[in-house]
């Protein structure tokens, strides 16, 4: 791997949390997915920060799960983050911000 693929968004911490302990802190899309004792508790985030963070771990979750209806969701209730930490170990190398196969990016 070269330098320019150091940043990887699975790995790093890059998105602001509330924890149920009343901490702030940054924390990974890995890290978030695989909080399976819900230490977090919230997102720290802006209004428009927040949707954007939120639609970005809603489509994650959906592509990891394929889940399409509030059924389906019901359903999948406990088994939605290890299957998406699957995933995101599948496609880690998709999740780099810059470099050959940049995260949403031309």
């Amino acid at each position: 791997m070269n330098e320019e693929n150091t940043y990887n968004l699975i790995d790093e911490p890059w998105i602001p949390v509330l924890m149920h302990d009343g901490t702030n802190r940054s924390v990974s899309l890995g890290e978030i997915f695989a909080d399976n004792k819900g230490y977090i508790a919230d997102l720290a985030l802006n209004p428009y920060e927040r949707v954007a963070v939120f639609r970005l771990l809603l489509c994650i979750a959906q592509a990891a799960t394929e889940i399409r209806t509030e059924r389906d969701w019901f359903l999948a209730r406990g088994s939605v983050g290890p299957t998406v930490t699957n995933y995101l170990k599948k496609w880690r190398r998709r999740f780099f911000l810059f470099g050959k196969d940049a995260f949403l990016q031309v």
